[in-house]
């Protein structure tokens, strides 16, 4: 007598494990969007306020694409700025807050000359220091958490090294805003961000 096929073999069950589910393919197709539009706003112009608008736009875009990556990854990442650069950082158990290296994507970047930047974090300003003539700072792993030996727990103090802005892998994020200008550009650009991951983009004259 003929047996009745299984209603799911060893090959079948992996194959269904292995499968992307809709909202990491959406996530996929969102990344690989916003990374076209950085390549686009990569190339370069002659005038300030042109220069300007795309170095916000590059700004803006880079921190959509870390929010996507928040969520695929499950990982916490974050924005270092100075008044004249800005840095990505990602957030790991072992090494806790670190500058991203490796990904040309998140490169650390230097504003256009004599552009500025001003950070405010829920309505208050921050002050911002300058990116120091040799470079960015150098940024060790922080070491364990006081009390870390005793309960046998390694994982570093998730304040220390802690980047002004950051990308939770829920989708939630700190509500900041970054406006940048430039003496010789007729508009000042921002970028504010919300609690919940929302993104906005807006300008407004320079009164003279």
């Amino acid at each position: 007598m003929a047996h009745a096929p299984a209603c799911s073999s060893p090959s079948l069950t992996q194959a269904r494990q292995r499968g992307f589910t809709l909202i990491e393919i959406l996530l996929v197709v969102a990344i690989v969007g916003v990374m076209a539009g950085l390549a686009t706003l990569n190339i370069q112009g002659d005038d300030y306020g042109e220069k300007l608008e795309r170095e916000t736009r590059k700004l803006a875009a880079q921190i959509s694409l870390l929010q996507d990556e928040a969520l695929v990854q499950s990982r916490e990442f974050g924005v270092a700025l100075w008044q004249n650069g800005y840095r990505f950082w990602g957030w790991t158990t072992e090494s806790g807050w670190l500058p991203l290296a490796g990904d040309d994507a998140f490169k650390p970047q230097l504003l256009l000359e004599n552009a500025e930047l001003e950070l405010s974090l829920v309505g208050q300003p921050v002050a911002l220091e300058l990116v120091p003539v040799k470079g960015f700072p150098v940024v060790k792993p922080p070491s364990p958490s006081k009390g870390t030996a005793s309960t046998g727990n390694s994982t570093p103090d998730f304040r220390q090294n802690l980047p002004a802005i950051v990308l939770f892998s829920s989708g939630e994020a700190s509500s900041f805003d970054i406006l940048l200008t430039h003496p010789d550009s007729d508009l000042r650009w921002k970028i504010s961000g919300d609690i919940i991951g929302t993104l906005k983009l807006s300008s407004e004259v320079v009164e003279r």
